[in-house]
């Protein structure tokens, strides 16, 4: 039987952990408790001239383990992430080849943030259904774009608000697709980008309903976020992880009943910790 021992965090458990979660369930709660505390003010900036960006050199991204080069014009890239900027113009052999090699990150994902860069929107994996066909109603063609976000908003993750009542359709690319251009965007400092991953990810869980056949695609999700993001705290309390706890605990009637799920659990570590945490923040 599978275990999920490898749920691991990246860092010791905060003693003020519970403040997070209390303001994750506060109905009376301001800010997006879904985007991250320390990126609350929207990061949206006015982008460069378009002649500015396509007159700007080209700089060669080699991405993954086969080495598949994505050229992209510095200027967009720059003006999105620090951390890319620095490598693209410091001192380092990469600025001076014109180069860098990302082997960290697969090639469909660094395509997805290219169309972001160069289009302002990115296209997630489809859903598809058992037979393999893909799914494609109206809510799930439309592109993810860069867009002014209202604070306020807030998930509702009721039974009632599932569009998604077809069993057969799988969302586990779909959801992954999200979360791993998020888990990118967020470690090169492409702070618009973790803004807009994470309400599109939030879109695609309000509509889900983990039916038996289709609770992989949620534990799938849960094992790659905690593998992939730090441990939730009063300063980064928001985010995928807090989204998911939110989904986890919304849903828990479903969930708690199907051993995929609980064999998640079982796993221990951080995603057992601020699932507890989560539930004595929501009824205490």
């Amino acid at each position: 039987m599978p275990t999920f021992s490898y749920i691991t965090s990246f860092s010791q458990p905060s003693a003020s952990s519970l403040f997070s979660f209390s303001s994750i369930y506060n109905n009376h709660t301001t800010s997006n408790p879904w985007i991250p505390s320390n990126m609350a003010s929207n990061p949206e900036k006015k982008r460069p001239h378009y002649k500015d960006v396509v007159t700007s050199k080209l700089f060669k991204f080699i991405i993954g383990p086969d080495r598949e080069e994505i050229p992209l014009y510095s200027a967009s890239v720059m003006d999105c992430s620090p951390a890319l900027r620095a490598l693209m113009t410091g001192p380092m052999i990469e600025a001076q080849k014109g180069e860098v090699v990302i082997d960290d990150v697969d090639v469909e994902t660094f395509v997805r943030f290219s169309e972001w860069v160069n289009r302002g929107r990115y296209t997630p994996a489809a859903k598809t259904r058992r037979d393999g066909s893909v799914k494609t109603d109206s809510d799930d063609s439309d592109s993810h774009r860069r867009k002014r976000r209202k604070t306020g908003e807030r998930a509702d993750f009721k039974v009632g608000s599932c569009k998604n009542l077809d069993r057969t359709i799988s969302h586990a690319e779909y959801f992954m697709s999200h979360a791993k251009l998020h888990t990118f965007a967020d470690k090169y400092g492409v702070l618009e980008l973790v803004v807009e991953t994470t309400a599109a990810m939030r879109e695609g869980l309000t509509h889900f309903f983990p039916f038996l056949e289709r609770v992989t695609d949620i534990t799938d999700l849960i094992v790659y976020v905690w593998q992939n993001t730090p441990d939730l705290t009063p300063v980064k309390s928001g985010g995928l992880r807090a989204l998911l706890l939110a989904f986890v605990v919304a849903h828990r009637r479903m969930l708690f009943d199907q051993e995929g799920f609980l064999l998640v659990v079982e796993g221990g570590g951080a995603f057992a910790r601020e699932l507890m945490l989560g539930v004595h923040a929501k009824w205490r």
